[in-house]
């Protein structure tokens, strides 16, 4: 698909861990397949599934290198 944003349909064919579990999170790096300088080592968690809370807005957090670390100091 175009879009490499992960989904909770990914999980189909992984038995039946999409049905199970109570919380799901995505881990996606946009500059894995379009390097552009504004997305250059941002990291961005998205919450697919919580049984409890629901939807929540995606985390984003920035990558420092020199630290070897992610902070959460990402302009929007």
């Amino acid at each position: 698909r175009a879009e490499k944003t992960p989904r909770l349909a990914d999980l189909r064919d992984s038995g039946e861990i999409e049905q199970d579990t109570d919380n799901v999170l995505f881990l996606h790096r946009e500059e894995m397949y379009a390097p552009f300088p504004d997305n250059v080592g941002v990291l961005e968690i998205k919450q697919a599934k919580h049984r409890q809370l629901g939807d929540k807005p995606p985390i984003r957090l920035m990558w420092l290198a020199s630290k070897h670390k992610y902070v959460n100091s990402v302009r929007q």
